[in-house]
């Protein structure tokens, strides 16, 4: 079968990295570029305009994963979240 058209794509296997190296690789060259921004923007200006953006983003992540409920109401809200992720565990 051609890689293209699998079923299961590479990037879903596992890979075999620790939550540390996961966080390093995301996160490590962000932060000195997030603390650049802040000295260049001006502290309080970079965290109001942080907090503004990071809000609109867990509002929209809500809002996605209200879409994706069964239905819409408490029982299905409260139910979803029952049995944390093995991500959630190790976090």
């Amino acid at each position: 079968m051609d890689p293209e058209t699998s079923a299961t794509h590479k990037f879903s296997e596992g890979s075999n990295m620790t939550f540390e190296e996961v966080f390093d690789f995301a996160f490590k060259k962000l932060i000195p570029v997030l603390q650049g921004l802040a000295t260049e923007l001006g502290e309080d200006h970079f965290l109001t305009a942080l907090k503004k953006v990071a809000s609109e983003c867990a509002l929209k992540a809500g809002q996605e994963r209200a879409r994706q409920l069964p239905r819409n109401d408490l029982a299905a809200f409260t139910g979803s979240g029952s049995e944390p992720s093995y991500f959630a565990k190790h976090v």
